[in-house]
């Protein structure tokens, strides 16, 4: 078996106690009813800034057994685009599997795709969410995919090329875009460009999102994901997206200057 990949950001994103994580990750996530649904968007800066809406977000869906998480990739470490297709990720106390079974589909069938443990050594992107993602589902696995930039043609073909792997999947996959919003503008060009790149996620038409992106030089870490996604959902049946919740660090930093966005989006059928 390969060896646990460690967590790269206990004790700076999230406590490494055991308990204290479980505790701080209980008292983020509210007690909702949760539905089904077919992806979501959280954000995935320290707890303190963005954990309270990565814990609403995630409350209100229905968590099945495999997510598939999509995220940016944050260092320069390993491939482009990479896809993590074996063993666990270790968390303060406890583990959490790969789904084996639905990395080797993906990588059959996903352009440019690269298996490279080195691109996740330091990524927080995906680790961020573990934590939530277990406290709402204790057996969930997972497969983790990074992303550098890639263009829009590329977007668009990675999307509608997951999109149809997922229709050939038997089960269900929630898929996870794991994205902050805009960074470090004040707090009014953050709250105007979160709204502009939010409007296009909740009208789900990715060729918008990234284009308003580009030409209002908004930085959401994680377009490139979150572009994919709005392409794979659409043979998957979406018609609904809906904004759980919207803040920016400001909120707890009280530094209005140089603050980055957070927010939660629910995508169902």
């Amino acid at each position: 078996m390969p060896t646990p990949r460690p967590p790269a950001i206990a004790g700076l994103f999230y406590p490494d106690n055991p308990d204290a994580l479980q505790q701080m990750v209980s008292e983020l996530t509210p007690e909702k009813e949760a539905r089904p649904a077919l992806a979501v968007m959280a954000p995935h800066a320290g707890f303190v800034y963005s954990g309270r809406v990565a814990g609403a977000t995630l409350a209100e869906v229905e968590i099945p057994q495999t997510v598939l998480i999509l995220s940016p990739k944050h260092t320069r470490l390993g491939a482009h685009t990479a896809i993590n297709t074996e063993g666990c990720w270790s968390l303060p106390g406890s583990n959490i599997a790969i789904n084996e079974p639905l990395a080797a589909h993906l990588l059959s069938l996903l352009p440019g795709l690269s298996v490279d443990d080195a691109a996740f050594q330091k990524e927080h992107g995906v680790e961020v969410l573990l934590p939530f993602l277990q406290h709402r589902r204790p057996d969930v696995t997972f497969v983790p995919i990074v992303f550098g930039y890639r263009s829009f043609e590329d977007c668009q073909t990675f999307g509608q090329a997951l999109g149809k792997a997922l229709q050939e999947w038997d089960e269900p996959v929630l898929l996870v875009i794991s994205s902050d919003m805009n960074h470090f503008d004040d707090e009014v060009t953050t709250q105007q460009k979160d709204h502009a790149a939010l409007e296009q996620v909740l009208s789900l038409n990715p060729k918008a999102l990234f284009e308003v992106c580009q030409t209002q030089d908004i930085s959401m870490c994680g377009v490139v994901p979150a572009t994919i996604v709005l392409y794979a959902l659409q043979p998957l049946g979406c018609n609904h997206a809906r904004l759980v919740e919207h803040t920016t660090s400001a909120a707890v930093s009280g530094n209005t200057q140089r603050v980055v966005g957070y927010a939660g989006v629910v995508f169902q059928g």
